[in-house]
């Protein structure tokens, strides 16, 4: 299809996308006009959040964060318009509109007395919120705490509890989404990529939770506005920092330690700064012997009737990483915002050999070798990341919001491994140097080093456009540039494979959220993407749906297309385990990767309690593997690895069970996943293979308990073993030149599978309060609590003829313990009233109960909103931090949403720990 063709086409979409929605606006407006203003409090503050209705109708919009608001197709006359927010007076004003204009309408709103009431369990939080989107997952970092760690708070290890969400790969914090790998993830950090995620064995991800405010991750089928990959969105936004007070805090574990600040930049920004650094001790020195804590000694049968050899291996690793983050507004609709993050990784993994010859003997009691063996196999892995990112957001108006962000990222990694034998004489213990490489043993390795760096330079705007109350646009441009080598070189000297590839992709999206009536929301969408080296356009249609049958009930879909330009291809190797490497698609040996997502599903959500079901598929082409596999790394100089990149596609498909208990002192929540992932690469087996990370079964249990200070929690995880491919026999072939050659030969792809996988982890943790505004969080997690030996992988090598076999395991029984500190300066408005209207209770960050008529224990005290959603309030004490998870409203209108800093009285009042109580909060100027 030639550009002329390819323009009238996109002409045309975009011609049937817009019209309805512009017709429908000619034909309102037609006998209708606008109602635009302001919305302030009597000292001139701006307020969000402000309800604006029209008496008598349903037309109705929520002032945005300056206080502006704007009421669109407003039938032409006389009528009443009603102000409402939460602990400020109702204010009602009339107007007259006579013509199509616009009619500007500010209004000044008063404090009332109380503000609002809602129904709140208290002491309570979700440790995860399901969004009404299919498919959609939100994390606060505050929440993480609770949950069972390595001493370190870790989202992304959090987020493999979640359903459809793979928790079996100790080894690695990527997420195996729905059958798809961690490099179709895209992971997004205020805007730039993060290609890897991993920190000290995997243990960790590369995310301080220090500084990061929420997570959003998107399963599958998520929107247009997100591209270049095919499996799922996973989109983190750093902290804001402090705009009213400085924040200080740290951390320090048996791993590592970490520290942060908060600081405000007058009273218009703010700066954060977070670090971690890992360091040696006993316990990463435990870690690092229990990562593959094995029986070592003969394996199983080796060939010819002699045995294999089992050794473990014993790796060692440090990490550092820091994040930067600037918020600054620089007018009333003007914002810059400034985010930095770097990390890197050493990881050791090298291991000593030692082997008597009496392990060479055979049946008769008699060795073929008369000398010991010794050396070292060298295993070095360095990997890191670096982002950057600017933006510039822009409130145009009422209903039009930009964002403008240029992003740059950096990744790298180098692996360098290679066999050091020493021949032994038995007798004497000195080294034996043969004359020539006949008289020793053969040893069936060399050495080997690999180099692969990612550079990308993304420049983007998105934009947020209201056309009416019942159609939202969202569209915008991208440009990505990405620049990757990689290198495979043998003996130090011999280049293999070298590659150094440049391109770029251009794209455009657009998509509307439609409500033709209030219980259904329908968002078409469609994404646009042209990739220079394949010199072609790549469409990906989008829709999801949501229904909601009754205030409980809901019903929703989603589906699209996704193409994928950058893809981390796997170098699979029986002999030393499997490697990763990033390629660039170029349409011939590495295709253009895509899939098509379907999803399915329904929740049924009370107060407390969250039921859902999904189902989905996934059905991917252009998958690539550079399977090097039969040849190991004994590959002839002149072997061109070119050829060993194969194409296939695959199949991911299950369905997913959720059930959460969201309220009580008592949460947590039980998943099962059902799923299947099998690919077929024609070239490689003549039938559809299990990939790497199949696993059939997944269940997972997730609780966590509050009692007074103290939070105890578990999770168990049970998981089918994961399939592997395992070599069956070897033939040596000698080549002309001398050099020698084992020929591996191997079983079915992915024929056999390592044992199920489970593990128990508990944790315990207390909170102390320190001064009037500190606060500190001690706690102990042991991890694998009954020391279950989940094999990760398994490494095989040739030793005189003998195939030697490394089990590489998970962590045994280990137990950490983590101290975190926080502290903040109070701010000044807190001199404006008393702490608490109560008695003190010692020990205990709640005042004393009152008598109340009722019996009801009710309490109230003064603070300060540190944080505050639609589900959510934290309040800042001069005793600590309270926190509190709403539940059902029962207020006028729509919750406000405070600022922090707003200082603010809270009135609550309960029956007992456990029940529902309500709670009213008034504003304090």
């Amino acid at each position: 299809m030639g550009i002329k063709a390819r323009t009238k086409r996109w002409i045309a979409l975009v011609i049937l996308f817009l019209v309805p929605v512009l017709v429908r606006g000619q034909t309102a407006g037609s006998d209708a006009g606008q109602i635009s203003g302001t919305v302030q409090a009597t000292d001139g503050t701006k307020l969000p959040g402000v309800l604006i209705s029209i008496k008598g109708t349903e037309i109705s919009t929520v002032t945005d964060d300056a206080g502006n608001y704007l009421l669109m197709d407003v039938p032409l006359g006389q009528f009443t318009i009603l102000a409402s927010l939460p602990s400020f007076a109702e204010e009602e004003v009339a107007v007259l509109l006579e013509n199509q204009n616009t009619v500007t309408v500010d209004i000044t709103l008063e404090l009332a007395e109380l503000q609002f009431e809602i129904t709140v369990v208290p002491e309570t939080a979700e440790l995860m919120s399901a969004s009404e989107s299919i498919g959609v997952v939100s994390v606060l970092p505050s929440q993480v705490v609770a949950l069972p760690s390595m001493g370190e708070k870790d989202i992304f290890r959090s987020l493999q509890l979640m359903p459809g969400i793979s928790a079996t790969n100790e080894a690695s914090a990527g997420l195996y989404i729905r059958g798809g790998t961690p490099d179709q993830n895209l992971v997004l950090f205020d805007g730039f990529t993060i290609y890897n995620v991993d920190h000290f064995f995997g243990i960790f991800s590369a995310f301080n939770a220090n500084a990061i405010e929420n997570v959003t991750m998107y399963k599958g089928g998520f929107e247009s506005k997100y591209g270049g990959r095919i499996s799922s969105v996973v989109d983190v936004t750093g902290k804001s920092g402090r705009s009213n007070e400085p924040s200080f805090g740290g951390g320090i574990s048996f791993l590592s330690y970490n520290a942060y600040a908060d600081l405000p930049l007058g009273s218009k920004g703010s700066f954060m700064f977070a670090g971690r650094k890992s360091f040696q001790s006993p316990f990463s020195d435990r870690i690092r012997d229990n990562l593959s804590d094995s029986s070592t000694g003969p394996g199983g049968a080796g060939f010819g009737g002699r045995r294999g050899a089992l050794f473990s291996v014993q790796p060692d690793s440090s990490f550092y990483d820091i994040n930067s983050r600037v918020l600054f507004d620089l007018t009333s609709k003007d914002t810059i915002m400034a985010s930095l993050y770097s990390g890197e990784d050493v990881l050791d993994s090298s291991r000593p050999i030692n082997i008597n010859r009496s392990f060479f003997q055979n049946a008769d009691g008699n060795s073929p070798v008369a000398q010991d063996i010794s050396g070292e196999i060298k295993n070095l892995t360095n990997w890191g990341n670096i982002g950057l990112s600017l933006n510039w957001m822009r409130q145009w108006n009422d209903e039009f919001f930009s964002r403008f962000t240029v992003a740059h990222s950096d990744y790298f990694k180098d692996f360098e491994r290679t066999t050091d034998i020493t021949f032994v004489d038995p007798e004497t213990g000195e080294e034996i140097i043969p004359e020539n490489e006949d008289d020793g043993p053969r040893v069936g390795n060399r050495g080997s080093a690999e180099h692969n760096q990612l550079t990308d330079l993304t420049v983007k705007v998105e934009n947020n456009l209201t056309l009416s109350p019942s159609h939202h646009l969202e569209f915008g441009t991208q440009i990505t540039k990405n620049s990757i080598r990689y290198d495979f070189n043998l003996n130090q000297d011999t280049a293999l494979f070298d590659r150094d590839n440049k391109a770029t992709q251009y794209s455009l999206y657009l998509q509307d959220t439609w409500v033709p009536f209030p219980k259904m929301s329908i968002t078409p969408g469609l994404r646009a993407t042209y990739y220079d080296l394949t010199k072609k356009t790549y469409t990906d249609p989008r829709l999801s749906i949501i229904f909601h049958a009754t205030d409980r009930l809901r019903f929703k879909a989603a589906g699209g297309k996704y193409h994928q330009f950058a893809n981390r291809l796997t170098r699979e190797d029986v002999l030393q385990g499997d490697q990763q490497f990033w390629m660039l698609a170029d349409g011939d040996g590495i295709p253009v990767s895509s899939a098509t997502h379907l999803l399915g599903g329904a929740s049924y959500e009370t107060q407390g309690l969250l039921f859902d079901v999904e189902a989905y598929q996934k059905k991917h082409s252009g998958l690539s593997e550079f399977a090097s596999l039969r040849f190991g790394r004994r590959i002839l100089d002149d072997f061109d690895l070119g050829t060993l990149f194969y194409t296939g596609s695959g199949t991911a498909e299950g369905i997913e069970f959720l059930a959460q208990k969201k309220f009580g002192r008592n949460t947590g929540w039980i998943t099962y996943t059902l799923g299947r992932v099998e690919y077929y690469f024609p070239q490689l087996s003549p039938e559809p293979f299990s990939a790497s990370h199949d696993s059939t079964h997944e269940f997972k249990i997730v609780d966590s308990f509050k009692f007074n200070k103290w939070v105890f929690s578990g999770t168990w995880v049970y998981a089918t073993g994961k399939p592997f491919t395992e070599p069956i026999g070897f033939e040596e072939v000698v080549f002309p030149n001398g050099r020698s050659l084992a020929i591996l030969e191997f079983g079915d792809k992915n024929g056999t599978r390592l044992p199920s996988y489970h593990r128990l982890d508990l944790s315990a943790s207390r909170e102390f309060l320190i001064g009037e505004t500190g606060k500190a969080n001690l706690g102990v997690s042991v991890f694998n609590a009954y020391n279950q030996q989940n094999v990760w992988r398994k490494e095989f090598d040739v030793i005189e003829d003998e195939l030697i076999e490394t089990d590489v395991n998970y962590l045994g029984f280990t137990i950490s313990a983590f101290l975190n500190i926080d502290l903040s300066l109070p701010p000044a408005s807190s001199k404006a009233g008393p702490a608490w209207s109560g008695t003190q209770t010692p020990d205990s960050g709640e005042p004393k109960a009152k008598k109340d008529p009722k019996s009801a224990k009710v309490y109230d005290f003064y603070g300060t909103v540190e944080a505050m959603t639609s589900n959510r309030l934290v309040v800042k004490t001069e005793l600590g931090v309270r926190e509190f998870v709403m539940g059902a409203a029962s207020i006028k209108g729509q919750t406000t949403h405070y600022d922090p800093g707003t200082y603010i009285h809270v009135y609550y009042k309960r029956l007992n720990d456990e029940d529902v109580i309500t709670m009213v909060v008034e504003r304090i100027k």
